[in-house]
């Protein structure tokens, strides 16, 4: 499974981890453009996206996509509220015919709590996503919209390639027509 195999080049794992980690997924297969959470739903799963893209979003008061995050491959997707217990206010696409792993919350909370190796893995992949959100806001506060649109194609290439106009501009926080813009004067 690639996922083990990620989780080892993290950190390496003993046998009855991979074991306890391997019992523990659930696959999911999600077609193209199913919004598969939705809010004002509980979320009690997290998700580590084996192929494909998916996507967290929610809509503003005026009822504009607000894109909060995209997850591609080998990476982990949940809605925030998968560590409180409240319903969430965003939706969960997938923007790409995508495979998930899934792990309930009480699975996750079981191998974190008795897997080191688990833990350490996960810890990771929480550093790493915090760097990421906080280099996200800072460029949200910091910098005008064609900074924001270099710098995520400077960063993240393959978002800025593989995504439709209209998620990357929800991402930007921007419009599809002032993207369009951008990308023609650059």
């Amino acid at each position: 499974m690639n996922y083990i195999n990620l989780l080892q080049s993290i950190v390496p794992l003993e046998q009855w981890e991979v074991d306890a980690i391997s019992k523990n997924i659930t696959v999911k297969t999600v077609s193209k453009h199913a919004i598969f959470k939705h809010a004002g739903s509980m979320v009690k799963e997290l998700y580590f996206v084996n192929r494909g893209c998916i996507r967290t979003y929610y809509l503003d008061k005026s009822g504009k996509e607000c894109t909060r995050s995209i997850a591609f491959e080998k990476t982990y997707c949940w809605a925030i509220n998968f560590l409180n217990d409240l319903p969430i206010h965003e939706y969960i696409e997938a923007i790409a015919d995508s495979e998930l792993l899934v792990f309930t919350k009480e699975q996750f909370n079981l191998l974190v709590d008795s897997s080191p190796g688990f833990r350490k893995a996960y810890m990771f992949s929480l550093e790493r996503i915090a760097l990421i959100y906080a280099s996200r806001v800072e460029t949200l506060i910091s910098m005008n919209a064609k900074e924001r649109y270099n710098h995520l194609l400077l960063n993240s290439p393959k978002m800025v390639l593989t995504i439709s106009n209209k998620i990357v501009a929800s991402y930007l926080g921007i419009t599809e027509q002032s993207l369009s813009r951008i990308k023609a004067s650059s």
